[in-house]
């Protein structure tokens, strides 16, 4: 009765060890980590933590409150271009805060904005927008003197002329003295770019924007 049992204890230990050997991925130098469904199936995660997600198919870890991924398989916010919708324009009056042809899109950390506005009027504030869904600047990952977000330009109605000398370029920055305006100019100084009113390009610019701009949160 004895020996029986002892056989019957050596092949449920003996199908535990070939179970859990099935329930693990290993990593380089003969890591191996345990498999989860997803990382919600982590009862009581503990900072350095790290599983492999069969959900995402890649390796996480987890810091004080969070899991990130950490392979190449680890997933990038990511999202399609479409129209902004709705924005703030300053310096400029718009048909409503739709009527303009600039389309977004996420990739990671960054708003991308890309596409032309048709102004209606402007007036004497410093021309800028607001990134969408009030979302705001990073401004840890920019220089406050002045980072180029993006080259676009203005176009002129009738002949053909240089954009270069006669002042169509259209820089989009960023300059530390606010967190939700991406700024456009067509003028620098000595060291930082200077903002300019609205007005500066007449009364119904059209202007093309190319920005890159990374965002808080994301």
């Amino acid at each position: 009765m004895k020996k029986g049992l002892f056989v019957l204890a050596f092949g449920f230990a003996a199908a535990l060890v070939v179970a859990k050997a099935h329930a693990v991925q290993t990593l380089s130098l003969g890591f191996i980590a345990p498999w989860v469904g997803s990382t919600s199936d982590v009862a009581s995660p503990e900072k350095g933590e790290i599983v492999y997600d069969t959900s995402s198919n890649s390796f996480k870890g987890r810091t004080n409150s969070t899991w990130v991924g950490l392979d190449a398989n680890s997933s990038v916010a990511y999202s399609a271009w479409a129209h902004c919708g709705a924005l703030t324009f300053h310096g400029f009056t718009t048909t409503s805060s739709t009527s303009h042809s600039l389309y977004c899109r996420r990739v990671g950390d960054t708003l991308h904005m890309r596409g032309t506005v048709t102004a209606t009027g402007t007036n004497g504030n410093n021309a800028s927008i607001e990134p969408p869904s009030s979302n705001t600047i990073d401004t840890a990952k920019l220089s406050a003197s002045g980072s180029i977000l993006g080259v676009g330009n203005r176009f002129i109605t009738g002949a053909s002329r240089n954009m270069f000398s006669n002042g169509d370029m259209m820089i989009s920055f960023f300059d530390g003295s606010t967190n939700n305006e991406i700024f456009l100019t067509d003028s620098a100084g000595s060291s930082a770019y200077t903002k300019l009113a609205g007005s500066t390009w007449g009364s119904t610019p059209t202007f093309f924007v190319d920005a890159v701009v990374p965002i808080s949160g994301w």
